[in-house]
């Protein structure tokens, strides 16, 4: 089975980034293996700090220290993904 990765660009997004891992893990965890990558691209808020408290060995965090767009994030998660 491949392992599936997903890449998620997130800035200032608190509010959410909990709920949009339950939704994808709800899927994901029924697929085999997977990674979710969140590239937090400068987040002022709280939100490296929520995808943290996320108990998952699947998850994976990098953060940039200031904003580099969606590009740079998708490109950099692109990068480190281990995926199929």
């Amino acid at each position: 089975m491949e392992k599936i990765s997903v890449v998620i660009p997130v800035m200032d997004e608190q509010d959410n980034v909990t709920e949009l891992y339950n939704q994808i893990e709800s899927v994901l965890s029924k697929t085999g293996e997977y990674e979710i990558l969140f590239i937090d691209d400068g987040s002022r808020d709280e939100t490296a700090k929520r995808i943290k408290e996320i108990k998952d060995k699947n998850i994976r965090l990098i953060q940039f220290q200031r904003n580099f767009g969606k590009a740079a994030a998708l490109s950099c998660g692109f990068k480190e993904s281990k995926g199929d």
